[in-house]
């Protein structure tokens, strides 16, 4: 419990980001240098009990067997800027602030939200609304139970009355936990989708249509987000045109910044509409060039270096793995391959 009481000081600012990153357009999926502020009420609360952490393992061991018999022992220990009890009321309202946060970032974005998401938008959505009550309802009770003790409402030495009136605050995030069983679609909805697309989509652009194919009807433009997905292709046939992705360091960040089609657009396109992972498809469509250069001949006084380096893979071995899971043979076995079918081809026309 007292190592566990940082983490607990996790969850708003977690819960926050997640709605943030979710929902507003734009905003990249990882981490960003100014968001490292979220990290403050878990590091205020973990150089609180550094006194606690720095003890010897036997002295935490007899604390522990003490809080087990009387968890209201947890007032003893030991801290540095403030009493353990204040966390009591410092993390309840923290958490509450930034529930309120959340919430105004969902009322703020759910139109947009609905407009460009990918699949089930609605259920999505109805979820994002409900983890943000049910956490900011169980901040906030516990706030209120957490006042009531210092003004004497009921006894805190009491663990019968201290847990009749946790029983709100617990109910809450009962509701918070079990939630995502209500929303089956936030969890199948990728796997709905790839079905739906599969069956109904046949003529979708794969990766190496994108330097081969003009652009054809990917889909029916039933939706915003088909229209969207059909908009990102056109943008990427005519981008993958110069073959981009042949450069060593080739990255998402990069098609962002030559394309101006936002980050996290791309990782849905690939992840939920071509249902592949981007560096698998880049590593993909190295090989098909890297196997043009081999049935050309064009790599034929090239070494196995020099190949990976002109497909843009920075090392013998990435290459040479990359090509074995496209291909099922290493670059070796399929120049040998290649020649000896020429070969075969010389005869018969001898």
């Amino acid at each position: 419990m007292p190592g566990a009481i940082p983490l607990f000081n996790l969850s708003a600012p977690i819960l926050f980001l997640y709605i943030k990153k979710s929902m507003v357009p734009d905003e990249p999926e990882h981490f960003k240098r100014d968001e490292l502020i979220h990290l403050l009420p878990f590091l205020i609360s973990f150089i609180n009990i550094t006194p606690h952490l720095l003890l010897s393992a036997d002295v935490k061991i007899e604390f522990i067997r003490a809080l087990i018999l009387n968890p209201f022992k947890l007032v003893q220990l030991k801290t540095l800027l403030f009493p353990i009890q204040y966390n009591l009321l410092f993390r309840p309202f923290i958490g509450f602030i930034y529930c309120f946060a959340a919430l105004k970032i969902y009322l703020n974005h759910k139109d947009h939200f609905i407009a460009n998401e990918k699949s089930n938008s609605q259920s999505n959505l109805n979820w994002y609304l409900l983890l943000i009550i049910c956490a900011g309802m169980n901040f906030l009770t516990s706030f209120l139970i957490g006042l009531f003790a210092q003004h004497g409402a009921y006894k805190v030495q009491d663990v019968n009355e201290v847990k009749l009136f946790m029983l709100v605050p617990t109910l809450f995030l009962l509701f918070l936990n079990s939630s995502i069983f209500f929303f089956p679609r936030v969890v199948y909805g990728g796997i709905r989708r790839k079905i739906i697309k599969k069956e109904y989509a046949p003529e979708k652009l794969v990766f190496n249509d994108y330097a081969q194919a003009p652009i054809r009807n990917l889909v029916a433009e039933s939706s915003d987000s088909d229209s969207t997905n059909v908009m990102i292709s056109r943008k990427l046939a005519e981008y993958f045109q110069q073959k981009p992705y042949l450069q060593p360091g080739f990255t998402l960040s990069i098609i962002t910044q030559d394309t101006n089609i936002p980050y996290h657009q791309l990782t849905a396109y690939y992840n939920n509409y071509l249902g592949i992972n981007f560096n698998d498809w880049k590593n993909n469509a190295r090989i098909e060039y890297a196997m043009e250069l081999i049935k050309d001949g064009k790599a034929k006084n090239l070494t196995l270096e020099s190949i990976a380096y002109t497909c843009g893979f920075l090392s013998r071995s990435n290459f040479v793995n990359s090509f074995r899971k496209k291909t099922g043979l290493t670059p070796s076995e399929y120049l040998k391959s290649v020649h000896q079918d020429s070969m075969v081809i010389t005869l018969g026309f001898s």
